[in-house]
């Protein structure tokens, strides 16, 4: 089984009623998912977090909710091998042009 680690944001948006959670549609795999990716050389998690919210999303981190990264953990198949995928994912405010959508 391959093992990747990523990196990427929880964004959220208080509405004044509720709390909005941004994902991101993937469609390779037709799923919806938090913002995140593979670390670049050299970056802290907490690089890469911010880098790949912005490259999947063009939001910018304003707030951090907690300084600890939370953390996620599946498996798929991937070219007929398993793959089993953590993130660790900052819960966060942001500021940009994405739109949060109501449930």
């Amino acid at each position: 089984m391959n093992k990747e680690l990523c990196f990427g944001a929880i964004p959220l948006k208080w509405d004044g009623k509720q709390w909005l959670v941004l994902l991101v549609h993937h469609r390779k795999g037709e799923y919806w998912a938090f913002p995140k990716g593979h670390p670049e050389a050299g970056e802290s998690p907490e690089e890469a977090a911010k880098r790949e919210l912005f490259e999947e999303t063009a939001l910018r981190i304003t707030r951090l909710l907690t300084p600890q990264l939370l953390w996620e953990q599946y498996t798929f198949i991937q070219a007929g091998r398993y793959v089993e995928k953590t993130g660790r994912l900052l819960p966060c405010r942001g500021r940009g042009r994405a739109s949060f959508a109501k449930p």
